[in-house]
């Protein structure tokens, strides 16, 4: 920017070169000048671009974190619902089995048990399919087995399987309803007494009182 003076440079027209030469350099100087506004704007307008992108994918990181959060505290509250009546349906269903099960103490003063007693037997029969057999009872249930229902029970069975089967009913010290039976030589023992029925048959009935229930 520095400009020399011509050689033939004369007191008179010195001024004149001198004025024009800072004329020259304020131009020079406002070009540059212009030129670094348009590069320091571009840089602002970059940087603010920049920022703006970085902005944008902060927020959408931020609902993604939030939509997600919801999600989460979403499904924690339907656990917890499902929870909550799942354990409420637990509560009913066990309620109705321990009235199954306080019905099913007075069933044994009933007229239909000794029926139910005999039933049991035929279908130990069946599982155990031995033609000797040992029959334990409840001790509650002694007077049931008489000489009349074991002959009664015998017919049955060489009825109903198309041969005889030796018995040997013996009372035992347990309150359930119903009979154990096994083999002679014990290989093969069958529980078919009522809590034991109940506990076969808990999931079918479980299941069922689920759809009634839903």
């Amino acid at each position: 920017m520095h400009k020399k003076l011509p050689i033939d440079t004369t007191k008179e027209n010195a001024q004149e070169l001198l004025k024009k030469i800072n004329l020259e350099a304020e131009a020079e100087i406002a070009d540059i000048n212009a030129i670094t506004k348009r590069e320091v704007d571009k840089i602002f307008a970059q940087a603010n671009k920049e920022v703006e992108a970085k902005k944008e994918i902060d927020l959408s990181q931020l609902q993604k974190e939030i939509e997600a959060l919801r999600e989460k505290n979403f499904s924690t509250v339907t656990l917890e619902k499902k929870r909550v009546i799942l354990g409420e349906q637990n509560a009913f269903i066990e309620k109705v089995f321990c009235a199954v099960k306080d019905e099913a103490a007075r069933f044994r003063l009933c007229a239909e048990y000794v029926a139910f007693l005999e039933r049991a037997i035929l279908e130990a029969v069946a599982v155990i399919d031995s033609e000797h057999m040992v029959v334990s009872y409840s001790s509650l249930d002694e007077k049931i087995f008489s000489a009349e229902f074991i002959t009664n029970v015998q017919k049955n069975c060489a009825v109903k399987f198309g041969k005889k089967i030796v018995f040997n009913f013996q009372k035992s010290d347990f309150n359930d309803m119903g009979v154990t039976a096994a083999s002679c030589d014990g290989h093969l023992c069958y529980d078919n007494r009522f809590t034991a029925r109940l506990k076969r048959a808990y999931e079918e009935i479980y299941a069922q009182l689920q759809k009634e229930i839903a």
